[in-house]
């Protein structure tokens, strides 16, 4: 009974434990930071698969997803086995859910093309006021985010505060400056960037720890960083085994618990979420029947049986958490310009772009491609163009002579007397693997160019085109109106609105490169670049509406110039739109159709061969689309620009907020001496008795023992006793009278 009181009183007290909590300063690398665009995937990108000569079985699936959650024809209306209503919420979780298993069944390449770049989504980075790019960063896919980035660079905070941070400027992407379409998902239900602080052997959660920062908002997240570390068995319950679906990363009570939901989804569905890592046993659900067996889920989690299974991940011993508080403000302000990138940066975009605008013209105004001046001079230089090779002559221009006109302009027909077309070509496999996804994708964006047989179109090599569609548009026949239509036309009104397309020509020439191979081309200026008949002239040196303003006109801006129709002549221009050595294998006088079908050839056979161009690597990325600028060709005004980034744009400042670490220790407050005390002073209360009592009582026992063995044998030698006694008493008596005296 003493025993059972005793283990019951200190039962608790072996296995209890104090918290010891120490404050110290550190200096501390940055913690990793990991970013997605919570929308995965470009919906051009999507759309362009429905074209039945570049079909993807995979994307082809999650189009009609999406087709079919647009309409609302998702099983609308219809009750769920939770007994629930299928409201719009619970239609659109259910198609994210499918959203993420076919996503799954792509391949990696095909959902990062799919993605967005870094420099799509990270406009400008900096750490503590220096600049940080791409190489700073690593990427990884996240089932339901697309391709994200990790910032890990282990950038050391030697103090604490805003400026010695991290500095992300992030653009969305909802839409882009140059395509005036919605390019989101419908299933994203928001404009925003998940990030998530994390340490790097941890692993990103961004369900379980993560956050959004919206777009049209800047986000200061000031950091405090707490240690903790606990006791593992007998004191406490703690564990640092990783999990063996996450054997890379630090033991978290996240990864015990996703391996949990992943068995609970095997029980019930057979298959499991690809929102969390599986073991080799298991496999990842793909049907709708099994998407409706992973969204029921959500709503059982709350059993008993779930939450026991849960409650089951013990904490990890050692851990390192960040304490965030969060503060958000509108970004940017409503006529705040926004610069992005260094000079180097600045400079390969405007160098993309053929070195941008020219001229000095005005970072405000609400137009940058009308002319920021009028020019006064009687002689302007009017230059002829084919490709980016120029003519400059001064003056009016005097046509050619007869025979030369003839020869360069002869016209391509069929036997039939009807003007060539080009049927268009499946080059479907080429342009995957020589073309940018962006480009790609043009012909998607494109049908009326693309497919239209009036013309023929060569994207990637060898056509060297650096537009946004790297393709250089070609008639199939001489007599083809010009490809793009211009309106501004101050005389010979007929020409506004006469191309033979639905695209404006600064549309037109920003996404494609155009080789007039007998076309006549405008007396324009620039006219390969987009300019507009009314751009700077010397005809406004007279008044509007005069005579010789009128005859200017029609003199110059209404006229056309000759373009050859021997493609073979590109060879002898400065800077050919075509591959030079391809070139030199082209007789003269091809047409621009079987010119078009000897590229396709040419591409197939430097692919096979191993001999695709890649375009050059470089370590400088491009500051997305760059800031509100005049020379920046990717925005037609201020305003635009403006309102471009308050759609798109967002800021992330991460910080420490101070350097000092909260440190909470576990240590054990019953130890094995005060058990051992605990004992003996129980013994003491329920026995009345001590460890000293506990001896004395042997000691007289020894005594007992060994007079009962060895008494017998003692002899008493009485005569010296007496005399011993005598002496004694004597002794005494003396002692008595020396002390009355």
């Amino acid at each position: 009974m003493v025993y059972d009181r005793l283990s019951e009183s200190n039962r608790h007290k072996w296995k209890d434990h104090s918290c010891n909590i120490h404050t110290h300063l550190l200096l501390h690398n940055f913690p990793c930071i990991s970013i997605c665009n919570q929308n995965p995937m470009k919906r051009s990108v999507v759309e362009f698969y429905l074209i039945e000569a570049y079909s993807d079985a995979s994307l082809a699936e999650i189009s009609k997803l999406l087709v079919q959650f647009e309409s609302g024809e998702q099983n609308k209306n219809q009750s769920r086995t939770n007994g629930t209503v299928d409201s719009a919420l619970l239609r659109l979780r259910r198609a994210q859910i499918m959203l993420r298993l076919l996503s799954n069944k792509l391949s990696n390449e095909t959902r990062i093309k799919a993605g967005y770049t870094f420099s799509e989504l990270v406009t400008e980075c900096s750490i503590a006021g220096k600049t940080c790019t791409s190489n700073d960063f690593t990427s990884f896919l996240h089932p339901d985010y697309g391709i994200c980035f990790t910032y890990n660079s282990d950038q050391e905070i030697t103090r604490p505060g805003l400026g010695q941070g991290l500095r992300l400027l992030m653009t969305v992407n909802e839409d882009s400056p140059l395509v005036s379409r919605f390019d989101f998902l419908p299933t994203t239900d928001s404009a925003a960037i998940w990030a998530v602080i994390h340490n790097e052997n941890e692993f990103p959660d961004f369900d379980k720890n993560g956050f959004r920062v919206g777009a049209a908002s800047q986000a200061l997240v000031s950091l405090t960083k707490t240690d903790h570390s606990r006791l593992s068995s007998p004191y406490g319950s703690c564990t640092n085994k990783a999990t063996d679906t996450y054997e890379e990363f630090a033991y978290s009570v996240n990864g015990c618990q996703h391996k949990c939901l992943q068995h609970l989804a095997a029980e019930r569905c057979g298959c499991v979420d690809p929102l969390f890592r599986k073991t080799i046993d298991k496999r990842y659900c793909e049907s709708e029947k099994e998407a409706d067996c992973l969204l029921s889920l959500s709503f059982s989690v709350s059993s008993p049986t779930v939450i026991s299974s849960l409650f089951d991940c013990p904490p990890a011993c050692t851990e390192e958490l960040f304490e965030k508080v969060v503060s958000s403000s509108d970004f940017p302000s409503a006529n705040y310009k926004v610069a992005t990138g260094t000079q180097q940066q600045r400079d390969t975009l405007l160098g993309d772009q053929g070195g941008g605008r020219k001229g000095d013209g005005d970072d405000n105004s609400d137009d940058y491609d009308a002319p920021p001046t009028k020019t006064s001079t009687t002689a302007t230089a009017t230059r002829m163009s084919s490709g980016s090779s120029t003519m400059t002559v001064n003056g009016p221009v005097s046509m050619p002579s007869a025979s030369t006109a003839s020869t360069e302009s002869t016209s391509t027909m069929t036997t039939s007397g009807m003007p060539q077309v080009c049927p268009p070509e499946d080059l479907s496999a080429v342009l995957k693997s020589v073309v940018d996804i962006t480009a790609f994708a043009c012909r998607a964006a494109y049908p009326d160019i693309y497919s239209n047989t009036s013309f023929t179109v060569i994207q990637g090599w060898p056509c060297l085109s650096t537009k946004r569609c790297n393709s250089c548009v070609m008639a199939a026949d001489p007599s083809t109106p010009w490809p793009c239509s211009y309106s501004d036309y101050q005389v010979c009104t007929e020409k506004n609105n006469a191309g033979s397309t639905k695209y404006s020509c600064a549309n037109f020439f920003d996404a494609f490169d155009f080789i007039p191979a007998g076309v006549p081309v405008p007396n324009i200026t620039g006219w390969e670049n987009g300019t507009n008949p009314s751009s700077p002239t010397s005809c406004y040196s007279f008044a509007s509406g005069t005579p010789s303003f009128n005859n200017c006109w029609l003199t110059h801006e209404c006229s056309t110039l000759p373009s050859s129709s021997n493609l073979s002549t590109l060879l002898d221009q400065t800077n050919p739109l075509i591959d030079k050595n391809f070139l030199k294998t082209i007789p003269a006088g091809v047409s621009t159709c079987d010119f078009s079908k000897a590229a396709s050839t040419a591409a197939i056979n430097k692919l096979s061969s191993g001999g695709r161009k890649k375009r050059q690597a470089t370590s400088v990325d491009l500051p997305g689309f760059g800031s509100c600028e005049y020379a920046n060709k990717n925005f037609k005004s201020a305003a635009e620009c403006i309102a471009w980034y308050r759609r798109n744009a967002l800021l992330l400042h991460v910080f420490y907020e101070q350097l000092q670490v909260n440190s909470y220790e576990q240590g054990a407050s019953y130890t094995l001496v005060s058990l051992i005390s605990d004992i003996s002073g129980h013994a003491g209360l329920w026995l009345g008795i001590s460890v000293v009592s506990m001896v004395e009582i042997l000691s007289l026992f020894v005594m007992i023992i060994s007079n009962f063995v060895c008494g017998r044998n003692i002899v008493i030698d009485r005569e010296n006793v007496e005399r011993e006694a005598e002496k004694r008493n004597e002794r005494e008596s003396r002692e008595i009278n020396s002390a009355r005296v």
